[in-house]
């Protein structure tokens, strides 16, 4: 049985504590940095929604995603607006809302009401839909994977950053269920594999760009036809 040099394991062991250790930090500093949110989920949500700002990136679906230097940045954003503590920088609570402070980047504060909340687009709706047809799941199994990760019924009901967060969850396990089925299924997956299928996982699914477009263009042609009709 070929076993990894000493070295190797050492080497892989030094990089996974170099990452717990950030993560440990950021969970840490965040806590301190936003006393006004509640609850684990929440404190994800505008945590990840921080590191997009300072990263200027899309949607991270965790913080494992990222590399060490992307991670060191996010730490160094945190410090430095916790060193920097300045009148109205933190979120405010006012009733039942949280207004989130800009921590030094762009303005993110929400001028929404309290009684509007932001739910998932169509369109989100529609990929988590396709991808979840794609794995075969059923209704029951359905609802268990968003009770689970979002405390939601359905789709219908996630927020924005919930819905992106389903839409890298279930492409992550249909791309090692399609990397399993293909290799083999004692196959060991890695993000970098399930990065590599993903372009040909949403060709397969018809969530990728293009199959975006022509349904935009068929939905605009619709729109027309019905537009059309009532003013006959």
């Amino acid at each position: 049985m070929n076993q990894r040099p000493a070295t190797t394991n050492q080497t892989l062991r030094t990089k996974r504590d170099k990452r717990q250790s950030r993560f440990a930090k950021i969970n840490a500093t965040w806590k301190q940095l936003r006393p006004d949110l509640r609850g684990a989920d929440e404190l994800r949500e505008a945590r990840l929604e921080f590191a997009e700002q300072v990263l200027g990136c899309g949607p991270i679906g965790s913080f494992s995603d990222l590399t060490i230097p992307e991670l060191d940045r996010v730490i160094a954003a945190m410090m430095k607006s916790a060193q920097a503590s300045l009148p109205g920088d933190r979120g405010q609570v006012t009733g039942d809302r949280v207004t989130r402070g800009n921590f030094g980047l762009s303005p993110v504060t929400s001028n929404l009401s309290p009684s509007v909340v932001h739910l998932a687009s169509k369109e989100e709706v529609w990929a988590i839909e396709q991808v979840l047809g794609y794995l075969g799941w059923t209704e029951e199994g359905r609802r268990g994977f968003f009770q689970k990760n979002f405390r939601r019924p359905s789709a219908h009901m996630l927020k924005p950053r919930q819905a992106k967060s389903a839409i890298s969850i279930l492409l992550s396990i249909a791309a090692s269920k399609d990397i399993k089925k293909r290799e083999g299924e004692n196959t060991k997956v890695s993000r970098g594999m399930m990065r590599a299928e993903m372009p040909a996982l949403k060709k397969r699914i018809g969530i990728d760009a293009a199959a975006r477009a022509r349904g935009s263009r068929i939905e605009d042609r619709e729109s027309r036809i019905e537009g059309s009709t009532g003013n006959i």
